[in-house]
This record gives C-alpha cells, sequence and structure tokens, in this order.
C-alpha cells in the first residue's frame, strides 16, 4: 500500500469525515503517528494586532458561538459512472453568492470555490441543533488529474467568527505533498483587504489576487507561486499599502515529516535526490526542496520489507518513483509515442525497494489518454504492471474568474 491508495481509500471509503480547514495536512498527520498520515485540526494563525484594534466584526453572517470544535465534509467519488463531488457537495451546500474558478498551475483543471452558510457541530458524529450558529465558510471543489476522482468539502474550523482577522487561510495545492513546480493557495479576505502577498524563506514577496464574487459575503485571496519558493507568511494590506495582518503556513507544507533522515540519500538522474526517514516518510527533493513524498508501510519488524509497492510522482520534467525490490527497469507507454523508460537503483537503507527517475514528456497528455507502466526483472522478464486509464478534465466550459482591479 502506497500513501496514494491510502488517501483514496480513505476519501472514498466513507462520503464523510471530520478534518480542519488544512484538511489534507490533518490526514497526513494522523496517520504517520501509526506509520500513517494522522489527522489533526490546526491552530488558527494569528493576525496583527492591529486588526483586533480595529473592531473587526467577529462572524461573517449568523449568530456567535464560543464552540471550537472542528468540523467540515469532505466528499470524493470517482468521475467516470458516478456523480461528480463538486455537484454532490454544493447540493449539501448551496452557494452564497458567485463562484470562484481558478486553475491548479499543477495540472490545468479546474479549482471550484464558493462559500457557503453552514452549521458548526458541537463535536463529532452530533448531530447539528436547529438553532446551531451558522457561519459563511469557503468550500472547495478540484479533480485530481493524475487519480481523475473528483474531491470537494466545506470546513468549518475552529475558530469559524475569526474573531480579529482581516484574513486567513484555508487550502491550496501546496498541501499535498505531489506537487508540480507551481502550486497555489487560497483564503478569504473581508473587504479593507485589498493586497495580498506570499512571503518566500529568502524575503521575496509573491504578489497575489482578490477576487471579489457578487453576492458573496467576503472575498478570496489567491497566490500562485514556485513551490521552491519555501513561502514562511501570507500577508495582507490595504488599498494605502498599510499591512492589515500575516498568517503563518503550516510547517508541513515546508516538509511532510520532521523525522530524521535515514543516511545516506540516493541522487538520481534529473537533479532528484531520494531520502528515507526513520518515521517511513519517503521524500524526494530537488536542490534541497521537497517535491513529492510517499509513506511507506512496512511488513513486520521496521527493518522487515514492504508491502508490493508501486508509486509514481510527475512533476519538474520528470517521471520518478519506487517499486518493490527485484525491478531492474521501468517502462511508460502511452499512446503511440516511443516508450519512457528507466533502470532503478537499489535503495542503501535494505528495505526491498527500487528506485527510478526518468524525463517525463507531456504530463497532461499522459492524463488525458491513459498510460501503462511495466516493471521487469534484471532478465527482462515482466513482473508486474498498472495499466492507468485516461482521466480527461470532467469540468469544461466553465469560465475561469476575474481579480478585482
Amino acid at each position: 500500500m502506497i500513501d496514494d491508495d491510502l488517501r483514496e481509500a480513505l476519501r472514498a471509503r466513507a462520503s464523510t469525515y471530520q478534518t480542519s480547514p488544512h484538511a489534507w495536512i490533518g490526514v497526513q498527520r494522523r496517520l504517520r503517528t501509526a506509520r500513517r498520515r494522522r489527522f489533526a485540526a490546526l491552530a488558527a494563525a494569528s493576525l496583527s494586532v492591529a486588526a483586533l484594534a480595529a473592531g473587526v466584526p467577529l462572524v461573517l453572517s449568523g449568530t456567535g458561538s464560543d464552540h471550537t470544535t472542528t468540523r467540515a465534509t469532505t466528499t470524493a467519488v470517482p468521475s467516470k459512472g458516478h456523480e461528480d463531488a463538486f455537484d454532490l457537495e454544493s447540493r449539501q451546500s448551496p452557494p452564497v453568492g458567485d463562484p470562484v474558478i481558478l486553475v491548479n498551475p499543477a495540472d490545468g483543471r479546474y479549482l471550484r470555490l464558493w462559500f457557503s452558510r453552514k452549521p458548526q457541530q458541537q463535536g463529532l458524529d452530533q448531530p447539528v441543533p436547529s438553532d446551531a450558529p451558522r457561519y459563511d465558510v469557503l468550500c472547495w471543489a478540484m479533480q485530481s488529474a493524475l487519480h481523475g476522482r473528483t474531491y470537494a468539502g466545506c470546513p468549518v474550523d475552529a475558530d469559524p467568527r475569526h474573531a480579529g482577522q482581516y484574513a486567513w487561510y484555508v487550502g491550496g495545492t501546496a498541501d499535498d505533498w505531489s506537487r508540480g513546480e507551481t502550486v497555489i493557495s487560497y483564503g478569504v479576505a473581508r473587504s479593507k483587504v485589498r493586497k495580498v502577498s506570499a512571503i518566500a524563506a529568502d524575503g521575496t514577496r509573491l504578489p497575489g489576487v482578490i477576487y471579489r464574487p457578487k453576492g458573496a459575503p467576503a472575498a478570496v485571496w489567491a497566490v500562485t507561486y514556485p513551490a521552491r519558493a519555501r513561502v514562511r507568511a501570507f500577508e495582507f494590506s490595504d488599498a494605502d499599502g498599510e499591512v492589515l495582518g500575516r498568517t503563518t503556513p503550516d510547517p508541513f507544507l515546508l516538509s511532510p515529516t520532521s523525522a530524521a533522515p535515514v543516511t545516506p540519500p540516493v541522487d538520481l538522474p534529473g537533479g532528484l535526490t531520494a531520502q528515507l526517514h526513520k518515521d517511513g516518510t519517503f521524500t524526494w527533493l530537488r536542490d534541497g526542496v521537497v517535491v513529492a513524498a510517499t509513506e511507506i508501510l512496512w511488513t513486520g519488524a521496521t527493518a522487515g520489507a514492504p508491502a508490493r509497492i508501486i508509486s509514481w510522482h510527475f512533476g519538474h520534467g520528470r517521471w520518478f518513483g519506487l517499486a518493490t525490490a527485484g525491478t531492474a527497469k521501468v517502462e511508460l507507454t502511452a499512446g503511440t509515442g516511443a516508450p519512457i523508460w528507466a533502470a532503478t537503483a537499489r535503495d542503501p537503507w535494505r528495505r526491498g525497494l527500487a528506485l527510478f527517475s526518468a524525463p517525463s514528456g507531456r504530463e497532461s497528455d499522459l492524463y488525458t489518454g491513459g498510460y501503462t507502466i511495466v516493471g521487469f526483472d534484471a532478465r527482462g522478464k515482466e513482473i508486474w504492471r498498472e495499466k492507468v486509464p485516461p482521466h480527461p478534465p470532467l469540468w469544461t466550459g466553465v469560465p475561469l474568474s476575474t481579480p478585482a482591479r
């Protein structure tokens, strides 16, 4: 079992689960404590004291509440032969105002955002009281180009009032550890916010945009930036350039694990470095920056062999991944084009892994047309095969949103 399989199983096996506004971050964390990733509610990052002094309203709508229980609903369904998650979630969480339609820079698929009015529940799996306070929350829906499935959710976080905050983080593709070269983060902003910037590790400011959907209770901010920028904060300012506050991303957005690495790392073609960590997390780095991660589930003792594992990522001009020991060569074929192949490298950690990296070509063509991956042993005999069906874009013809001036 690999982390992509685990993620798909968790999402597909249940129509709802408890999560924070940083949904995938939470999934990653909880399960990792049991050699899987774990759910965890993240504390809301504070903004500047100036927001408190300005008397910002406590709620976007509805009545106040002292409850701080985290609650959200996330839906996942296959895109073929089933109702798509956006359609299902938008009926359960009707839009308030116009939606915001963005593009996921990693794969060119749509990212759909909309506000909905949701009650905050008292606790896990508890019925919602009829008089429960309701809050305007930012919902999302997206399609995975790699797997074809659609996902949607409407998080009501631990502080739905966002008292004293002019703006806050909600989510983005930086939460996913199969990253492309470019990611997008987004959140909610009140009317006074006119500018948003991401602040990189070296101090560089990367400007974002503000969307003001008609009829919506608040604005939406979004910043698209290189994954290698290692963004440390998002900064919000008014029309005069006065800083209203900052919010700091969770450390998980910079690295999927804090566990020590198991030496030595393995250098692979294309400038990639493979690194195993003591908690079972497997990371891929480029120029010292993590670009993808896989969670390895081991059978037996830590030093034992993993279950059958075939995991791959596309991005940064490469196709790279892991295979079970004994795989000497991997080959990818798509359409009528020439096969892409790579010889594998054995892991120096003696964990029963084979590693590979090869030029990827055009990922969008692979996603829409489907492809097949085959593993061969040292004698050239086929030992495993994975056929990936086409995953064309599900939502087409939807006009993209225009940022506010």
